[in-house]
C-alpha cells in the first residue's frame, strides 16, 4: 500500500476506516444494559458529581460570571467543558498507541492499511465525546436560558482536536512498536499534562502565582490542550470568539501533528513485521 497521501489515502480505505469505526464503538458497549444510553448516562453523571463535589462540597469558584448572574451549576458546566474533551483525547492516545502492538496479526498482512488502526481509535473517542458535548450545550441552554452563535465554532474545534490527536496517534503508535515502554510513558505524561491545562482551576492561578516568570507563562499560554479547553469554554459557556490567534495556533499545532505523524509512521510502517 502506498501512504505516502494523508488524505488520499483515507479517501480511497474510507469504508474500513468506517467499518473500524463502527466496531469500536459496538464494542465500547458490547453485553451492557444500556448500550449506547451509557454515552449521555456517563456525562450526565459527571455534571452531578462535579456539581456535587466542586461548587457545593469544596466551594470551587472558577467559572466567570456571565450577565451578573452565576449558580453552582456553572461552576460544573465549566469544568465538563474542558473534562469531556481531554477524556477523548487522553482516552484516544493511551488507546492509539498500543494499538498496533493489538493488532499485530493485522499489520502482519501486507496488504492491510495498517495507519488506519491507530486513526480509526482516535476518531471513535472523539465521537464518542459528542454526546456529552450535546448534553452540556443542553444544560447551558436550560439553565443560562439559551444557547450562543459561538456554537457555530463547534465542529472546527472538534475537527482540530482529533486531527491533532491523530497526528500524535500516528507518531506514538510507530514508535511503540520498537519500544514497549512508550505506552507507560504515554499514561505518566498524560496524567503531567492534565495537570499542566487548567480544567480543574482557573489559568488565572498561573499569572498570579508565576507573574515573575512572564517566559513560562507564555509557554503555558500555548499548550495544545489549554487551545482547546479555552475554545470549548468560549463557545459553549461564555459565548464570546476568543482571540484569533487561539484557533489559527491551534491549526497550526494539528498540521505540524499530522505532518509529522504521519511522517514517522509512513517510515517506519516497513519495520512493523519485524518486531511484532
Amino acid at each position: 500500500m502506498n501512504e505516502t497521501g494523508i488524505i488520499s489515502n483515507y479517501v480511497r480505505h474510507r469504508g474500513l476506516l468506517a467499518a473500524f469505526v463502527v466496531r469500536d464503538m459496538k464494542s465500547r458497549y458490547a453485553g451492557t444494559l444500556f448500550g449506547m444510553l451509557w454515552s449521555l448516562l456517563h456525562p450526565l453523571i459527571m455534571l452531578a458529581l462535579y456539581t456535587v463535589v466542586f461548587s457545593i462540597l469544596l466551594g470551587v469558584k472558577n467559572a466567570p460570571t456571565v450577565n451578573g448572574e452565576k449558580s453552582v451549576i456553572d461552576d460544573a458546566i465549566w469544568i465538563c467543558c474542558a473534562i469531556l474533551p481531554w477524556i477523548a483525547f487522553q482516552e484516544s492516545l493511551q488507546r492509539a498507541t498500543g494499538s498496533l502492538v493489538d493488532n499485530a496479526n493485522l499489520i502482519k498482512k501486507v496488504a492491510f492499511p495498517s495507519a488506519v488502526v491507530p486513526l480509526h481509535i482516535v476518531i471513535s473517542g472523539s465521537l464518542n465525546q459528542i454526546p456529552g458535548m450535546l448534553l452540556v450545550i443542553a444544560a447551558v441552554a436550560f439553565f443560562k436560558g439559551g444557547v450562543f452563535a459561538t456554537l457555530l465554532l463547534l465542529p472546527v474545534i472538534w475537527l482540530l482536536q482529533m486531527f491533532f490527536a491523530a497526528g500524535l496517534a500516528w507518531f506514538l503508535s510507530s514508535i511503540n512498536v520498537c519500544f514497549r515502554d512508550v505506552s507507560h510513558m504515554v499514561a505518566i505524561f498524560l496524567l503531567i499534562w492534565m495537570f499542566l491545562t487548567p480544567i480543574f482551576y482557573s489559568a488565572d492561578l498561573i499569572g498570579a502565582n508565576l507573574g515573575n516568570y512572564p517566559l513560562i507563562v507564555k509557554l503555558y499560554d500555548i499548550n495544545p490542550m489549554k487551545l482547546v479547553v479555552d475554545l470549548y469554554r468560549n463557545a459553549i459557556y461564555l459565548g464570546t470568539w476568543g482571540p484569533g490567534w487561539q484557533i489559527l495556533l491551534l491549526a497550526g499545532y494539528a498540521a505540524a501533528a499530522i505532518f509529522v505523524g504521519h511522517t514517522v509512521f509512513h517510515k517506519s510502517k516497513d519495520f512493523f513485521a519485524d518486531y511484532l
